[in-house]
């Protein structure tokens, strides 16, 4: 479909409302792709020449942005980032049916306007990609689902690349994505056949096949797979979910199925009783109002009215509240317009809350529920529906709007001016071609610094402590004088890197705070 004037102005205005918001805030995460992006350009290689346990996409996005202004990664991520945004609203336009429009300029606007702040959507992050991943087979796959625009063809594209994107974006997406990949394929064979399917879709099935080979060949060709699979694949699962994710002895036990599960139940739980909490303190308020005015306690009108509804609102003036009306409001959709895609939905959102541990990480659910709504809503002929509908969806809405108006006036800066302090003592205390190493969380403080690793583990956390592998081998560094010069705080015996520094004293000198130079 071609551009009309609309599409225009709705993404001018998603570009407005993105780019007021994304040049502030800081996240470790985002930097840390930026330290793999400015190492790639160094001529190192992920994972074997340098350890990290996410997937590799973002890592090449973060060297693209570093390659183009060397020195501004972070800031030319950030522009990159726009610029997927308002290309994948652009493509979905393009490739959608006019009568899905009103649903795509909705969906526009919260996703990649409104949400952006709460949710890092500005940031380059695995999920900021696995959203507009989203963004993209979602939108096509309805068009094609209710209009049959585009042709079947093109929407199978559409899924080989947005699964490409997500998946090595953040592996954890590869369920929710294969739930994607087999309502298609239900769908297609229902319609096609699975021979005449196949003749139809076999270019689509061998670009699939390359795009998915490109990583591996590329570790392959380095000598960086078993690298590879063991950071990202045998780490998370056998060191990162039981020690850094897993709440109870259920989620160590079945994995990230058996924690994806076990937290959507919890969010329900939760966010219900509190839902269930507002309800209560509003009637249990409302019905003490009849006896004020029986007893003639007019001048307490104003102190149980002011009660009922600010407790009311108080209780759901709470992200998961909000999120689990806009759960409500899609789950009614579906069961009214498509109650034979309802589970398999449902099933999709959870496991879009692939990661829960932080409230970012929520964006691809969210994402989810946004675009299912607003394509089913209007769908709706009924009124009186619409307008109940929308009212389930106003806290939604305002926690949204608020956090964005303050992320715009907090303007947060990318950088902690405690990194730019500890990056300046780094390198005023060291030579150019120093070796560094930082046993603390902070990554950034290579790119900052300007200083080469010492070593594969080159950063050191809490959870990297049980694998002997990473732990023993940041010990070496340290008591081998591998490294030319150290990063480390303070710490005090309860500290996880407590054991480290009676070798960090016997083999280095404090220069300054924290840094610490090779006797």
């Amino acid at each position: 479909m071609k551009f009309s004037k609309i599409d225009c102005l709705f993404l001018f205005l998603t570009a407005i409302l993105l780019g007021l918001v994304s040049w502030y805030g800081a996240f470790g995460d985002e930097q840390e792709n930026i330290t793999a992006g400015w190492l790639i350009v160094q001529g190192l290689v992920p994972y074997r020449d340098f350890f990290f346990h996410h997937a590799p996409l973002p890592f090449f996005l973060a060297g693209l942005a570093e390659s183009l202004s060397a020195g501004n990664g972070l800031a030319v991520s950030r522009g990159l980032v726009v610029f997927m945004h308002l290309f994948v609203w652009g493509f979905v336009l393009r490739f959608s049916d006019n009568k899905i429009r009103k649903s795509v300029y909705i969906s526009m606007i919260l996703i990649s306007g409104f949400l952006v702040p709460l949710f890092h959507l500005q940031m380059l992050l695995a999920d900021t990609l696995v959203v507009l991943s989203l963004v993209m087979i979602l939108f096509v796959s309805a068009s094609w689902w209710r209009y049959n625009f585009p042709n079947p063809e093109k929407v199978v594209a559409v899924y080989v690349a947005s699964t490409f994107i997500a998946v090595t974006s953040s592996v954890a997406a590869s369920i929710a994505f294969a739930i994607i990949g087999l309502i298609l394929v239900y769908k297609l064979i229902s319609e096609f056949g699975l021979k005449f399917l196949l003749h139809k879709i076999t270019r689509q099935i061998y670009w699939g096949f390359f795009l998915f080979a490109i990583f591996p060949v590329y570790f392959s060709l380095n000598k960086a797979l078993e690298s590879m699979w063991w950071s990202v694949f045998v780490y998370n699962q056998k060191y990162y979910l039981p020690f850094r994710l897993a709440e109870n002895e259920f989620e160590r036990k079945f994995g990230m199925i058996g924690r994806i599960i076990q937290q959507f139940y919890f969010f329900i739980a939760r966010s219900s009783q509190e839902l269930f909490s507002a309800l209560r303190a509003f009637i249990s308020t409302f019905i003490h109002i009849p006896m004020a005015i029986s007893n003639n306690s007019f001048s307490e009108l104003p102190s149980y009215l002011q009660i009922m509804f600010s407790e009311f609102f108080l209780h759901l003036a709470n992200i998961e509240v909000a999120m689990l009306l806009l759960l409500l409001t899609t789950i009614m959709l579906l069961l009214w317009k498509k109650p034979v895609f309802t589970l398999p939905a449902i099933l999709l959102l959870i496991f879009l809350r692939f990661r829960s541990n932080e409230l970012f990480h929520i964006g691809p659910f969210v994402a989810g529920m946004v675009i299912f709504a607003s394509v089913l809503f209007f769908q709706l002929k009924e009124r009186k529906v619409k307008i109940a509908l929308i009212f389930l969806c106003i806290p939604f809405l305002i926690i949204t709007s608020s956090s964005y108006v303050s992320h715009f006036q907090q303007k947060n800066p990318v950088v902690s001016q405690v990194q730019v302090n500890n990056a300046k003592n780094i390198a005023e205390n060291s030579q150019k071609d120093d070796s560094l190493l930082v046993i603390d969380g902070d990554t950034y403080l290579y790119y900052l610094s300007d200083r080469l690793p010492a070593t594969r583990y080159f950063y050191y956390l809490p959870w990297f402590v049980p694998s002997e592998r990473i732990t023993s081998e940041v010990a070496r560094t340290v008591s081998f004088r591998t490294a030319d010069t150290i990063f480390m705080e303070n710490v005090g015996e309860n500290d996880y890197r407590y054991q480290l520094v009676s070798s960090l004293e016997s083999n280095y000198s404090g220069v300054a705070p924290n840094v610490w130079k090779v006797k």
